[in-house]
């Protein structure tokens, strides 16, 4: 294995450490300061975590590694990314009735034009 910190499916999926990097402070992890060897990369701040630290079982990384359309968020960030699709939904759900209404409206002045 290179020496240098190889990412896998940068852009599609999570990013998994497999060996030490030429850029410490990057490849430290955010839980412990400790040196990545082996763990992920959050999706979102770009942090690194063992996989011990981010309390990520062999299964759950094995999967990770194999299916590049799972994405990965640490703790903090998957907060917000929950927040942020609740509100998406709400906003898509009010332009959904919106639009029903705005059909309907169409729809009683094509009737009044035949």
């Amino acid at each position: 294995m290179d020496s240098k910190l190889t990412k896998i499916g940068q852009g599609s999926g999570p990013t998994v450490v497999y060996s030490a990097s030429a850029d410490k402070e990057k490849a430290k992890c955010s839980v412990c300061k400790e040196q990545v060897n082996d763990g992920v990369e959050c999706e979102i701040c770009e942090h690194w975590f063992h996989t011990p630290c981010a309390d990520l079982s062999k299964t759950t990384m094995k999967a990770l590694e194999e299916d590049k359309s799972l994405h990965w968020y640490c703790d903090g960030c998957r907060k917000g990314v929950v927040a942020t699709w609740k509100r998406l939904k709400e906003r898509q759900d009010e332009l959904k009735e919106k639009m029903g209404s705005i059909l309907k409206e169409v729809e009683g002045i094509e009737k009044t034009q035949t």
